[in-house]
């Protein structure tokens, strides 16, 4: 009866640092995300992740999803020279 028990403690011990894990790492990409999103785009960021929030429920993407793919979109335009203003609109 002690094995088994010592083994349910154990999985169940397991089982929690599994998701402590997964959450730390969410939280750390939303964080990266967020992060790109304030670099590329500056005064506008908060247009940003306005958008973003709202992204679940209008396209199906998590906030950190719509942020990162922003953020790369942004990226490109940036690179293409295209101005800020409109970078935002368009990302």
């Amino acid at each position: 009866m002690a094995i088994g028990v010592t083994a349910a403690v154990a999985a169940v011990g397991a089982a929690t640092v599994a998701f402590a894990n997964k959450a730390i790492k969410a939280g750390s990409d939303l964080a990266e995300s967020q992060n790109k999103v304030d670099v590329i785009f500056y005064q506008s960021a908060s247009a940003i992740e306005q958008w973003s929030s709202t992204a679940n429920t209008m396209m199906g993407m998590s906030k950190q999803a719509a942020m990162d793919y922003a953020g790369t979109m942004g990226n490109m335009f940036d690179q293409l020279g295209v101005a800020s203003k409109v970078n935002v609109s368009m990302s």
